[in-house]
């Protein structure tokens, strides 16, 4: 099913923040979405990087700031997970 949104007869398109804001939701959406099925470090550095490019981030930027750093939190996925798994 194709769903069509497009503002009333006399009604305007979303801009500015609101539009903003709009698309950040649309994005974690998307990441929920795909958590399983992609992986939490490949999803979370996709959606990182889309969401500091969007808030005016260059794009050499957000993809350090984005892409670069999930490698740390695997690290810190593994020792939480590993703590986890011995104190129960």
């Amino acid at each position: 099913m194709v769903l069509f949104v497009r503002p009333g007869p006399s009604g305007e398109w979303p801009s500015g923040a609101l539009l903003l804001a709009l698309v950040v939701m649309g994005l974690l959406v998307v990441y929920a979405a795909l958590f399983i099925q992609a992986g939490y470090l490949l999803i979370t550095a996709l959606v990182s990087v889309a969401i500091a490019w969007l808030f005016g981030a260059s794009p050499l930027k957000a993809l350090v700031g984005g892409g670069a750093a999930r490698p740390w939190q695997l690290c810190a996925v593994h020792l939480c997970v590993g703590h986890l798994a011995t104190h129960r």
